[in-house]
């Protein structure tokens, strides 16, 4: 299995570009590093370690058939290439220089204010967190299809139950209904 020492992107530059709505001109060096963080960041939290290293290695060794085909092509392709475009907008926009962040501009176009890259860029985000839910429902109700999907090893990440966040997150307790809240509560406390 393939410890993550060497990683195997899923996509690449070229495929991005041909498949969202980032343009041909936009630099291949600056899309590869936003690749990388887009399988760190998005991909290998929701599928969980194993299963996320068994796609490496059968990308690797050219052995990526059957269902394994059908997961990457049909589910984990369009999450990769939304979070991808997601994360490239703000990069697209700004250039880091020595002397200092700047924001394009061009001769024949108006760059956006900051509320409209920020519109953009919550509708992309929306489309990528649809396509990781319905990765994660994918899995749940075909993981007899892929043994490694939530089998958890020491220093592994395990899968997601899901991709959607609304930026509140209430404690509820886990799975068996025992334990903690969270926030330190346990299931017979109240909050005073």
């Amino acid at each position: 299995m393939n410890s993550g020492a060497t990683q195997t992107l899923f996509i690449t530059v070229q495929y991005l570009r041909d498949n969202t709505i980032i343009n041909e001109n936009v630099d291949g060096n600056l899309l590869q590093p936003i690749i990388k963080t887009t399988h760190d960041k998005y991909l290998h939290p929701l599928i969980g370690s194993p299963l996320y290293y068994a796609l490496q290695d059968k990308i690797i060794s050219n052995t990526l058939t059957g269902n394994y085909k059908v997961l990457m092509d049909q589910y984990i392709v369009p999450v990769l290439l939304h979070y991808a475009t997601y994360e490239a907008v703000p990069y697209m926009a700004f250039k880091f220089r020595n002397k200092g962040v700047s924001k394009q501009n061009s001769d024949y176009s108006e760059p956006a204010d900051l509320t409209e890259l920020s519109y953009v860029r919550d509708n992309i985000r929306d489309t990528a967190q649809f396509y990781g839910e319905r990765l994660v429902d994918y899995l749940c109700s075909n993981s007899s299809l892929f043994s490694e999907y939530g089998s958890i090893g020491d220093g592994d990440i395990a899968p997601s139950s899901g991709d959607y966040f609304g930026g509140i997150h209430i404690p509820n307790r886990n799975r068996n209904g025992a334990g903690t809240f969270g926030y330190g509560l346990s299931s017979g406390q109240s909050i005073e």
